[in-house]
């Protein structure tokens, strides 16, 4: 008691006044007044912003709401069912089995293409392939075969799709030779629609390649006689239909490619260091003087035989000089002297490279090629260790890579007898033959004679060469004969093979695919039933929608809401409640400052009364209307705060349901809405909020001073309507004397030791509101 009496004693106006204030009391009891006020200000917002909502209230506030939520949801099922139902049977619900059953429909088509092509087109396909004429442009009849292969595959890729949709996915086990299937369909349609056929020409060193190239030009193109004649890839081609004049391209390697050239760049056989450095200095030091970086391609026009001559001259120092192996790619020659119309010849160097880049890049031309000339020295007669692993491992890289090969034989006519010759001849042929080359593709050949015939540069040699080799079987015709059979593979047998090779995959494949796809497609349509197309979807459509709605829409949707509402209410709850808290401090602290930062000058306002004498001045009057105006702008802003915070949590929790719950129809959006209104939550907010705050404004602000009892008695009610903020207060007050609570903090801690008669009722009373 004698404690309460001190705390209730230094709570009214004082008689006596510091130095600090007017000697006249009534102007010294003003001014204490409005540092009071000012103190109780501070006070109340301290405690509201703290206080004022109850993150567990909230949160229960919120599972209400939410819940609610969900029920409304659950009890518009049958609306939901049947606005949904019309839609998806006109097809308008995205990512669900259309209700219009079109996959059906279309199903129904695709089977009786797939029966048409069973029973018609694939017969005919093998009687056109025993029926073709030498004139039937073999070409174009294989193009359109391939397209007609392409849309079969479509239909049985739509079949096996629908089927995929109604959970038949044992049916595509065959999906990816399918596809394997449709792009070795691809690959043959290119290569039967490009331009031109490759044939490359490939041999080991001093193979006689050159003299072979220039036999089948008539006249000399490419050096020989010396040594590694062609360093450079050669590619031959028809003359361009666009610029006939033009007679060559060099392309150059590009800097990236250069340098990567170089700096793989191999040592030779027994060169030192300081020789190997000089050879790559010469090389990037012509590069320099050959190449820009603006002109990587360089043409060479010519419009007679002296400046092709003129040309061809200039490129022997690109093709045979070794210095320029690494800058330039390919050189590029145009003549209209090659055997045939619808190939290029390409003279592939490189493929007993020592650079990696280069041999790799030789076997990728030989495996991309239409067809490949093996050159081999016939005084030679035993493959070497080179050529057998060349052969390999083109072999290894095309399943059918040695039905395309020809075995050229050349150099026999060096042979000085008879015997020598056919012995040679037979040991190089049983080389060849062994590792798979077609014995109708293998020739011998004298590419010399062949050269001297047609350009008469030498008639005393070609007479000498030919008395000498006449009683070798076939070598003078060989040359001729190799050439008719290059050019009938090309022409003939080249594009009837593909044909073929179309004609026997719709056989055994695509029939297969056609047969089984069918099969499939019955088990989506059954075919024993006697009800039409449409009654069938119609009975099916009845069927599915229960199941489609549930599985598809309403549950998944529910389910959704549900793991929401529990994952944001229970699982992250901390972070709920501390965010709403959050937001209520901030706004309130704003909604508040215009009441923090308003001067309460009592002094000044007692002074400006005109209506009373000097002697009968009293602040406590002017101080209660003043503290009215604060409780009335301070619950002011409480319900503005609780108005936005409403809205906070209505947009955030609320809206937010509503949003996922109107899934169940994402087409059109806004199908669902809530019947639980703003003005109704902001009700229960406010009611929440105010049920603190309002007797913490009166406890804090409404009464002076000087009305002792009637702080008390305020105190009291907040102890009873709001116990846990009370004993809140009183606990700050007690930890920390300097607290912003502390004034309050007394009054209850007065009321709370009045009501205590022992430590152990106190014990309890902490234990009780403690937190």
């Amino acid at each position: 008691m004698k404690k309460n009496q001190q705390a209730s004693n230094k709570n009214k106006p004082s008689t006596s006044f510091s130095s600090s204030y007017s000697t006249d009391p009534y102007i010294n009891s003003a001014r204490l007044v409005s540092c009071q006020i000012e103190e109780n200000k501070n006070e109340c917002c301290s405690i509201i912003s703290q206080y004022g909502v109850d993150s567990n209230e909230l949160l229960h506030l919120l599972e209400q709401w939410t819940q609610l939520i969900i029920y409304e949801y659950k009890g518009r099922r049958e609306y939901f069912k049947l606005l949904l139902k019309d839609k998806w049977e006109r097809g308008e619900l995205n990512s669900v089995r259309s209700g219009d059953q079109s996959d059906l429909r279309l199903v129904h088509v695709h089977i009786q293409k797939l029966n048409e092509w069973q029973q018609v087109t694939l017969p005919d396909m093998k009687r056109q392939l025993d029926e073709l004429q030498p004139t039937s442009n073999v070409k174009e009849l294989t193009s359109r075969l391939i397209d007609n292969l392409f849309q079969i595959s479509s239909s049985i890729t739509a079949i096996h799709q629908a089927a995929a949709k109604v959970g038949h996915g044992d049916q595509l086990q065959t999906s990816g030779s399918l596809n394997e299937m449709l792009e070795q369909l691809k690959r043959l349609k290119a290569i039967s629609e490009k331009e031109h056929n490759t044939i490359c020409i490939i041999g080991l060193e001093k193979a006689g390649k050159s003299s072979f190239i220039n036999a089948l030009l008539g006249f000399e193109l490419l050096p020989f006689r010396i040594e590694r004649c062609t360093q450079i890839q050669t590619i031959l081609k028809p003359p361009s239909k666009e610029n006939p004049d033009l007679f060559a391209t060099i392309e150059f390697y590009d800097q990236n490619e250069f340098s990567s050239l170089i700096d793989n760049l191999p040592k030779e056989k027994e060169e030192t260091d300081n020789a190997y450095q000089k050879r790559a200095t010469l090389i990037y030091q012509t590069r320099q003087e050959h190449v820009s970086k603006d002109a990587l391609i360089k043409h060479y026009q010519a419009s007679n035989d002296a400046q092709a001559q003129a040309i061809i001259k200039e490129l022997h120092k690109y093709i045979a000089n070794e210095v320029f192996l690494n800058i330039v790619k390919h050189v590029i020659i145009y003549t209209a002297k090659l055997p045939g119309k619808d190939y290029i010849l390409l003279d592939v160097p490189g493929c007993d490279s020592p650079v990696a880049e280069h041999r790799a890049s030789a076997i990728r031309a030989v495996q991309n090629s239409d067809a490949f000339l093996f050159l081999t020295d016939g005084q030679r007669p035993s493959l070497t260790n080179d050529q057998v692993h060349l052969l390999h491992e083109i072999h290894e890289g095309h399943f059918d890579g040695m039905k395309r090969a020809f075995g050229i034989i050349t150099k026999l006519d060096l042979c000085q007898t008879r015997s020598k010759y056919l012995e040679h001849r037979a040991k190089t042929q049983i080389e060849l033959e062994q590792k798979s080359f077609p014995r109708e593709h293998i020739f011998t050949v004298a590419a010399n004679v062949s050269l001297l015939e047609q350009t008469q540069a030498d008639r005393n040699q070609l007479r000498q060469i030919k008395e000498r080799v006449q009683q070798y079987d076939s070598l003078l015709g060989g040359f001729d004969q190799c050439k008719q059979t290059l050019h009938s593979y090309i022409e003939h047998d080249l594009p009837h093979s593909r044909l073929r090779q179309v004609v026997n995959m719709a056989q055994q494949k695509i029939a297969r695919f056609v047969q089984d796809t069918i099969k499939v497609g019955q088990q989506l349509i059954p075919s024993e039933t006697e009800e039409s197309l449409e009654e069938y979807i119609k009975r099916l459509n009845t069927e599915q929608w229960n199941d489609i709605f549930d599985k598809e829409r309403y549950l998944c949707v529910l389910s959704r809401a549900a793991f929401w509402q529990k994952d944001t209410l229970a699982t992250k709850r901390y972070d709920c409640t501390r965010e709403l808290i959050r937001y209520f401090q901030e706004e309130f602290r704003m909604d508040s400052d215009e009441i923090m930062k308003k001067v309460h000058s009592v002094e000044q306002k007692m002074l400006e009364k005109h209506d009373i004498a000097v002697f009968q001045m009293n602040p406590y009057e002017i101080e209660t209307q003043e503290r009215e105006m604060i409780v009335e702008s301070m619950l002011a802003a409480v319900k503005l705060t609780s108005s936005k915070l409403t809205k906070y949590m209505y947009e955030k929790y609320v809206q937010e349901l509503e949003k996922i719950l109107n899934d169940i129809c994402p087409e059109q959006g806004d199908l669902f809405h809530t019947t639980l209104t703003l003005e109704q939550c902001e009700i229960q907010v406010k009611t929440l909020v105010l049920r603190v705050s309002h007797p913490v404004i009166i406890a804090s602000i409404r009464w002076p001073y000087v009305f002792k009892d009637n702080r008390i008695a305020a105190a009291e009610e907040l102890a009873r309507i709001a116990p846990t903020v009370a004993y809140n207060v009183y606990e700050n007050s007690q930890q920390d004397p300097n607290n912003s609570m502390n004034n309050l903090g007394k009054t209850i801690a007065g009321i709370f030791e009045s009501a205590m008669v022992t430590n152990v009722q106190n014990g309890i009373l902490n234990a009780l509101f403690r937190r």
